[in-house]
């Protein structure tokens, strides 16, 4: 020990020689090459009482191991040592892995009072800080930390003894740190003060008794770096329990008789818009909406959440919603009469004036059309845009995937004005082939916010997000190689041209129809190689048809399990394109969602659908 036990100031040099203690030559390091948790990345010289030479390899003291080992014998020699040398309190570990943690850090951990009433008489720093890598979130412990943490992890109990006191749930330490100068409003590297840590331990009860503290309270409204407060920390991170005892403490109560309490919520945390009228993309609101899991659902299920997004509801949405479905399908008839009464010649003009009845409401059509179009996205996007701001309107409409596609559809549409000026025929009706389905589909978001349909769009949403998009990718790597194979088979054969195996990319249409079962057996006995192509045809069925075809439908099955736990033409090119889009979406996509639904009978998937269907 320092000094006979009195202690003394160790700087970087004393540091040094411990750490390269087994070195023949030292380097000094660059502090541009630091690790981000080595110690002399912010070092600051303090006051310790074990001397460094003798410390173990990750820095720590003969104190230290004897609170690790944890028995009578050894609590007994440590309280011992407490009372002979007091300065041992102020030791800490030094290496990068515990960095930071003291004495009084382990004794909480290990709930030894006893040992803990003895550091704090010794003078142990109530505010000392572990920062060690081990006591991060799991996903801040990798080379490249995740831009934004979960706070999940075994050992991350916050950096101040305080904050170990409150997630241990040890009440009497918490009250002994509190009267002995520690603060509760203190926030570690991550901004994360007493509140936010009983929330990321999931302690509903040591998170009334911080907020009620009858000596020093802690501040509910304290935001970390990640901009969540306690309450929408909550509901980032699914503490549906704690979310409910916070939302009920933050409460002001106006009248109380029996069981019956009239209450009144803060709307600054909990709604998406803030009284200046922007949005707030850390309400409690927003988050919980956002949420990926099964918590997030059940706090939907009851109480204020639901109370609020039936209120906004009942007072703004429904009249909106009824108004801008009437408008659009008022648009959808205009637009489809523009197309229904387009001429068939593909030689008469579609600017040429006529007296036919026909000519003349394709005209009145195109121009109700292109009004509706021009309303809608400078008027009612230019207005979102104009209010939320171009960052915020981008957000929405990630997150609507109908609006998005239709936004799309009017931007082509558009598009048509000039092609119909230049007399460009075939071009306008290539764009107008995409624009018009993307069209209807806006419908897709109406009808998820009607009970009878709304869960089904939402597993349909999920699957083409999901299953449609991981049998997509292992799709395409077997069409790759199967169609090398079959355009090279084909190569040779002398009726090539009268089949869809004449170019590389046709024969992806000619296995895309074998898939769907169109295909001709007879052809491949009149290859080059009758005996290989019937091989490769074989492989081709079992591997697509059978196999992934099947594996889909399981796929799509187990997401129809989840939420019951939880619910002819003038373009060739385009007009396939079109086909192929359809097929997917069609036969593939709703017929096997449909035989899935079959297997899981839709009554038990209505309960957790419900849930997810409230959340569109």
């Amino acid at each position: 020990m320092y000094q006979e036990g009195k202690g003394q100031i160790i700087n970087r040099s004393e540091y040094l020689r411990w750490k390269f203690r087994d070195h023949e030559q030292v380097t000094l390091p660059i502090e541009a090459s630091l690790s981000r948790y080595d110690p002399l990345g912010k070092w600051e010289d303090h006051e310790a009482c074990w001397e460094m030479q003798y410390r173990g390899s990750l820095g720590e003291t003969l104190l230290h191991v004897l609170i690790i080992c944890d028995t009578k014998i050894h609590t007994r020699l440590a309280r011992t040592l407490i009372k002979c040398f007091p300065k041992l309190a102020l030791d800490v570990v030094e290496g990068e892995e515990y960095l930071g943690a003291s004495a009084l850090h382990l004794a909480i951990a290990y709930n030894n009072n006893e040992l803990v009433q003895d550091l704090v008489e010794a003078g142990a720093n109530v505010n000392q800080r572990a920062e060690g890598s081990f006591f991060l979130p799991r996903d801040q412990q990798r080379p490249k930390p995740a831009k934004h943490t979960e706070y999940e992890g075994l050992a991350y109990l916050g950096e101040y003894p305080l904050a170990w006191a409150a997630c241990c749930a040890n009440e009497s330490v918490y009250n002994l740190l509190l009267d002995s100068g520690a603060n509760p409003d203190y926030q570690d590297n991550f901004g994360n003060m007493i509140l936010h840590m009983v929330v990321v331990c999931d302690k509903l009860d040591m998170f009334g008794y911080a907020l009620r503290h009858p000596k020093l309270p802690a501040s509910n409204g304290i935001v970390n770096k990640a901009g969540l407060t306690p309450l929408t920390l909550a509901c980032k991170l699914g503490r549906a329990e704690v979310f409910r005892e916070m939302l009920e403490l933050s409460a002001k109560e106006f009248w109380r008789y029996s069981n019956i309490t009239c209450s009144a919520y803060t709307l600054n945390a909990l709604d998406t818009l803030l009284p200046d009228g922007s949005t707030n993309w850390n309400s409690a609101l927003f988050i919980i909406l956002n949420g990926t899991k099964e918590e997030h659902l059940d706090m939907l299920d009851g109480g204020i959440i639901q109370r609020l997004l039936e209120e906004k509801w009942k007072t703004f949405a429904r009249n909106q919603f009824l108004k801008r479905l009437l408008i659009l399908v008022v648009h959808l008839i205009f637009l489809s009469l523009a197309v229904y009464l387009r001429p068939d010649d593909p030689d008469v003009p579609l600017l040429a004036w006529s007296d036919d009845p026909t000519t003349i409401a394709r005209y009145v059509a195109e121009v109700g059309t292109i009004l509706g179009v021009l309303s809608y996205v400078i008027f009612q996007q230019g207005d979102e845009i104009r209010n939320q701001g171009l960052w915020t309107f981008l957000r929405q409409q990630s997150n609507s995937p109908p609006k998005t596609i239709f936004l799309i559809s009017n931007l082509l549409i558009l598009c048509c004005i000039p092609c119909r000026l230049s007399q460009n025929r075939n071009t306008e009706e290539a764009i107008l082939l995409f624009a018009v389905p993307g069209s209807w589909f806006l419908l897709m978001f109406f009808a998820g916010a009607v009970r009878l349909t709304g869960p089904f769009v939402t597993m349909i949403y999920s699957m083409i997000t999901g299953d449609m998009l991981t049998f997509g990718i292992i799709y395409t790597i077997v069409l790759f190689g199967f169609s090398q194979s079959f355009f090279f088979l084909y190569k040779g054969f002398p009726g090539v041209n009268s089949t869809l195996y004449y170019s590389y990319p046709t024969t992806w249409m000619a296995l895309f129809q074998i898939t769907l079962g169109n295909y001709d057996y007879q052809e491949l006995g009149s290859t080059t190689h009758p005996a290989v192509a019937k091989t490769v045809f074989a492989l081709f069925m079992v591997f697509v048809p059978i196999l992934l075809l099947n594996m889909l439908i399981a796929m799509m099955g187990n997401t129809v399990k989840s939420y019951q736990e939880l619910g002819s033409t003038t373009h060739p090119a385009v007009a396939k394109t079109v086909f192929a889009l359809f097929m997917v979406f069609v036969p593939i996509l709703l017929l096997n969602m449909l035989i899935a639904m079959m297997g899981n009978t839709y009554a038990h998937v209505i309960e957790q659908s419900e849930k997810e269907w409230v959340k569109q």
